[in-house]
């Protein structure tokens, strides 16, 4: 008796990105008088796990699909940053040209004092991070370095001694042990 196994592999995609790989497969068995095959009829899960029935298998795709509106949940707030922050560099680049990362970042010291006067205002704070995200562009920093020296930056910081918070002062940390240059 010969066995043949088809399987099926799939990649589950949520904004271009893989979240999920996912395996069916269906043993065949040759039937010795007739000499064809016949389905089994079993799959396996994401994890490997058999499916014995098709009660299990609808039981794994609610799963999964339970699995997926969580992540689509999770990652929502993040893909709609990530594309207006694609739509903006668009219109930044059509609206100011090939201009270094300066410009933006003297425009931030500006809102960020409009922030200052209005802490509340979101519309302020976006001004801010559309400036934030305009000056890393433009420096050709990607997320992946801006997300190493922010890792960097905040072990240096947290090394560092620090006043007590005082409510609307900027607070600077201690340079006194810092060697002049």
């Amino acid at each position: 008796m010969k066995e043949l196994e088809i399987r099926t592999t799939g990649e589950l995609m949520l904004g271009g990105a893989v979240v999920a790989t996912v395996t069916f497969s269906k043993p065949y068995v040759e039937d010795d008088v007739a000499g064809i095959w016949h389905p089994e009829g079993y799959s396996q899960d994401e994890y490997g796990d058999t499916i014995s029935s098709n009660e299990d298998l609808e039981d794994t795709i609610s799963d999964l699909e339970d699995e997926v509106s969580e992540l689509k949940e999770r990652l929502a707030p993040f893909l709609k940053l990530d594309s207006l922050r694609s739509e903006h560099a668009t219109w930044s680049r059509l609206t100011f040209g090939t201009v270094s990362a300066v410009g933006p970042s003297r425009h931030l010291s500006m809102e960020a004092l409009e922030v200052a006067a209005e802490p509340l205002n979101a519309t302020e704070h976006a001004d801010c991070w559309m400036l934030l995200w305009d000056m890393q562009r433009r420096a050709g920093i990607s997320d992946d370095q801006l997300a190493d020296a922010i890792r960097q930056k905040l072990k240096v910081n947290r090394a560092r001694k620090w006043p007590a918070p005082l409510e609307g002062e900027a607070r600077e940390h201690d340079r006194s042990a810092e060697v002049m240059k």
